[in-house]
């Protein structure tokens, strides 16, 4: 199962569940969960301003997705700004 990626499907809903409750239903729409790579989670928003929102609450957030999720090791997020939906 895991060569066939079904390990980290379910690890990327599990992110995208636990961010969605996180930022709440105003960001969710706007945001979408990426990659996690070597610790630092890449998160996709819409706009520059929802990425200056997001910067500010980032250290709150990393410390969240740490006690909810604490197999993943999540150190840090980046934010990229694209589209996406």
């Amino acid at each position: 199962m895991a060569r066939k990626g079904f390990a980290q499907q379910e690890s990327k809903n599990d992110l995208s569940e636990v961010w969605n409750t996180l930022v709440g239903e105003s960001l969710n729409q706007k945001t979408r969960v990426g990659l996690l790579k070597r610790n630092v989670l890449e998160v996709y928003v819409s706009s520059s301003a929802v990425n200056q929102q997001l910067t500010f609450k980032k250290a709150q957030l990393v410390k969240q997705l740490q006690k909810q999720l604490p197999k993943e090791n999540i150190k840090d997020i980046r934010f990229k700004i694209g589209s996406f939906r």
